[in-house]
């Protein structure tokens, strides 16, 4: 599954996050044997994702998924741009598996959409439209 939120203006804290790009390319390195990957997303990590979802491509998935997201804020009144700053990536530790989540601005009004594979019960309060929809690539 894969959960937007539309939350009111973040204006702090997307620094911290790892841009899109940035971690899709970590990504596709770790495909590489002869590249090793540096904190904060660790060797480990990555190895886990992988086999928590089949041994398919890690960075294909991923790309999949981002596009997943787009086409759900669809339906949560995003416009189609990013305002400010490139959407980030987090991950959400869950029951045997780590979960993607990504974040991005709205460039006109500033609204934050929060995407990410599980449910996020604490942005319930706060968002003011919310859409679930199914994502064939988990």
């Amino acid at each position: 599954m894969i959960y937007v939120y539309a939350i009111n203006t973040i204006d702090f804290g997307e620094k911290i996050l790892t841009s899109v790009s940035e971690f899709r390319n970590q990504l596709i390195n770790q495909e590489d044997p002869d590249i090793i990957i540096r904190p904060p997303h660790s060797c480990i990590l990555l190895e886990t994702m992988r086999r928590d979802r089949g041994g398919k491509k890690l960075h294909v998935m991923f790309f999949e998924f981002c596009l997943a997201c787009a086409h759900a804020a669809d339906h949560c009144e995003w416009d189609g741009d990013f305002g400010g700053f490139e959407p980030g990536v987090f991950v959400v530790p869950g029951e045997n598996s780590f979960y993607w989540g990504i974040a991005w601005k709205q460039c006109n009004n500033g609204t934050t959409f929060v995407c990410c594979e599980i449910e996020l019960p604490h942005l319930d309060e706060i968002a003011f439209k919310k859409y679930r929809t199914r994502w064939i690539g988990c």
